[in-house]
């Protein structure tokens, strides 16, 4: 996927409290969709983002979740 995936995803509002939002359009594997990236953070040594598709109702729908974090707790 990462070989026929790509997308221009901007944030209207930047960062609020833990999070930040991004959306646009998205191409992937020859499908064009509108696509929502939202970050949150987990404290200081993990993050989070969801990734959602626009559906033809105007609702976002949940396609995947990603979670990382610190290998070394931060003191």
């Amino acid at each position: 996927l990462t070989g026929t995936s790509f997308g221009l995803l901007r944030s209207s509002g930047g960062w609020t409290d833990a999070g930040i939002s991004f959306s646009g359009p998205m191409m992937m594997i020859g499908l064009e969709r509108e696509w929502r990236m939202t970050w949150t953070t987990m404290g200081l040594d993990a993050f989070k983002f969801v990734n959602e598709e626009r559906v033809a109702s105007g609702e976002w729908t949940y396609i995947d979740e990603w979670r990382f974090s610190r290998l070394s707790p931060s003191t």
